[in-house]
């Protein structure tokens, strides 16, 4: 025989030394003389049934995490029918099967009961309460059957039916206890199912869920989508190592901040989600100091045509029907997604202190994913669906950068917003403005001067540096680009561009060879508050372009002290321009907006009234 590599040895070991764990539990229970009390009254079941899993996928997670940790391989999720036609219909019952080492018989009888686990505040992996199984199941179904079996053995049941419990409840016949193991195979159908997709099972676990009455979904179709979508989310850093299906279909995983290759929509067009510096933040006791785990942060920002189709990328706004597949899966997931040892379990949003998550902040992606080591910091509930982080960790975060780098996403995201709304809503060809400011050149009063040598280099300079942008723009040799460049000059001998330069002014006229070019700094608020927002139309736009070419054209026909005195103001001026828009922010305009629209339409209509009913007179 072939000797066992590294990794299987160290798989047996784990399962050889968990499987240890189980008996002796189960043995310091036998001892105790432990009656395998259900430690129920007849109200505690029934709360149980609304323990509050968001969904049966949430629920269902439970299950999932107790594969993964038995060392499950291939965990598949099937449903039961009565009947014909199962995919048009509820399924009556839901199995979940798992590879993994299987339990004992009487860790069986241990297992269905609410606190029966081996693993009580265990650090290493998902479970710690021992509630995850029988909550999860009566959450979904009033019975549920666990059959396992560990290499060697044969297979054994242990059922719950709650309908059961309430009859014996009523009958006042004492104490409800878990059912003692019996050597039972699973049901045919599941037997069927086993052998067509794990072939055979030297040790699992099935856990089977019937009398089923609460799910997500009524037909098996739409709930097996549902569970696909968000086994992927919640799964996704492990399903490199384990398979798991929905009735034969194979989960495939998908990164809620799109930047994982390979993974579900990663890649269904050419936009890209760009991933900032991520972050591992040490934290440590408050007391002791010690550390305690490392937290680690990913950053994920997303251009705005990133949840459209290929077709409407450059509209001024998406609408209902032009939106891709990525656009459900950022909605339920816009705020900070939460993950517990790389499985995702919340997504936090209103109780964020610091900020509020709002529409577009779909396009703005923030992973916070803690070890087991920080559950009490990051007050995990003990269905393992919501975190409440407490005002330390808040405060941490937010030292490390993290509310820093949502408020740049969100700028950056607003600058690209504005710039399409901007060419969306322009003409091709000439603008206006461009158009205007040529016009007027011979009706300006000082005549423009001769260039300097020095006004000729730097003209110079910036033709290379603009035909070098263009080159890497469309890939094509610099002095092409230049020759590109020098011809355009004739036919437009003034242009609008767009830059994003932070801390630069918030406009700029260069003289690039035989053209002079008008730039709009997209990283000043110039830009996102009053030429490219909301409220601006293109004829305010054309119009604030036309102002800045006769400024700028000022500065360009200025002689030496007088230049440098236009180079200086410009910059105070956008240094004091950007200070009131920010204190504009602040008063409300939505009142006023709408009056002065009234007032406008009003004045409009009396003008009318007037020209229609004027007396024509005579010179």
């Amino acid at each position: 025989m072939k000797e066992k590599n590294t990794e299987q040895k160290t798989t047996d070991l784990q399962m050889n030394l968990d499987l240890e764990r189980q008996r002796t539990y189960v043995n310091d229970l036998e001892e105790r003389q432990f009656e395998y009390g259900l430690v129920l009254a007849n109200a505690f079941v029934k709360g149980m049934r609304d323990i509050g899993y968001k969904s049966t996928a949430t629920a269902l997670n439970e299950l999932i995490d107790n594969a993964i940790q038995a060392d499950a391989r291939k965990i598949h999720i099937t449903f039961g029918f009565t009947g014909n036609n199962t995919s048009e219909k509820k399924p009556d019952t839901l199995a979940v099967i798992d590879d993994g080492h299987g339990m004992d018989p009487m860790m069986i009888r241990a297992a269905v009961i609410w606190g029966g686990t081996h693993r009580h505040n265990d650090r290493t992996g998902f479970g710690r309460y021992g509630y995850g199984l029988p909550s999860a199941c009566v959450s979904i179904g009033k019975r549920y059957t666990i059959f396992s079996k560990v290499v060697g053995g044969d297979w054994h049941k242990v059922a719950v039916d709650l309908d059961e419990i309430e009859d014996h409840f009523n009958k006042g016949q004492g104490p409800v206890v878990a059912p003692k193991p019996i050597k039972a195979t699973p049901p045919t159908w599941v037997e069927l199912y086993i052998r067509k997709t794990f072939s055979t099972l030297e040790s699992g676990t099935v856990v089977l869920i019937d009398k089923v009455d609460r799910l997500e979904y009524w037909t098996a179709q739409r709930l097996g989508e549902f569970l696909l979508e968000n086994f992927g989310v919640t799964y996704r850093n492990f399903l490199n190592q384990v398979t798991l299906a929905v009735t034969g279909t194979t989960v495939q995983p998908t990164d809620p901040l799109f930047l994982t290759p390979g993974f579900r929509f990663y890649d269904i067009d050419d936009d890209r989600a760009v991933a900032l510096p991520p972050l591992a933040i040490e934290v440590k006791d408050k007391n002791s100091k010690e550390a305690m785990g490392t937290i680690k942060v990913r950053f994920s920002y997303m251009p705005p045509t990133f949840l459209r189709f290929p077709e409407h990328k450059m509209k001024a706004k998406g609408g209902k029907n032009n939106n891709n597949e990525r656009l459900p899966i950022r909605k339920e997931n816009n705020g900070i997604i939460v993950l517990r040892a790389g499985r995702q379990i919340d997504v936090v949003n209103a109780k964020c202190p610091w900020t509020v998550f709002q529409t577009n902040d779909r396009y703005v992606g923030v992973e916070v994913d803690f070890p087991p080591s920080l559950d009490e910091e990051f007050s995990i509930t003990t269905s393992k669906q919501q975190v409440g982080l407490k005002q330390r960790i808040w405060d941490i975060l937010e030292e490390n950068g993290v509310y820093d780098a949502i408020e740049k996403m969100r700028s950056d995201y607003t600058i690209a917003a504005n710039e399409i709304r901007v060419k969306a809503t322009d003409k091709d060809g000439k603008r206006p403005s461009e158009v205007a400011i040529e016009k007027s050149q011979k009706f300006f009063t000082q005549a423009p001067n001769e260039p300097t040598p020095e006004q000729k280099k730097k003209s110079e300079e910036n033709l290379d540096r603009e035909a070098k942008k263009l080159a890497e723009e469309t890939d094509i040799p610099t002095e092409d680009a230049r020759k590109l460049l020098e011809g355009r000059a004739t036919n437009y001998p003034f242009k609008v561009k767009l830059e994003d330069m932070p801390g630069a002014p918030f406009y700029r006229l260069d003289q690039v060879g035989g053209q002079k070019m008008l730039f709009l700094n997209k990283a000043h608020r110039f830009f996102a508050d009053l030429y490219a927002s909301a409220h601006s139309t293109p004829h305010v736009r054309y119009a604030l372009e036309t102002l800045l070419f006769v400024m700028g054209e000022c500065e360009l026909r200025a002689k030496d002290e007088r230049r440098t005195w236009y180079e200086a103001e410009r910059a105070l001026w956008s240094t004091n321009l950007s200070t009131g828009l920010k204190a504009l922010e602040e008063w409300d305009t939505s009142e006023d907006d709408s009056s002065s629209t009234a007032e406008l339409h009003e004045a409009g209509t009396a003008k009318q009234e007037r020209q229609k009913n004027a007396v024509p007179t005579t010179a």
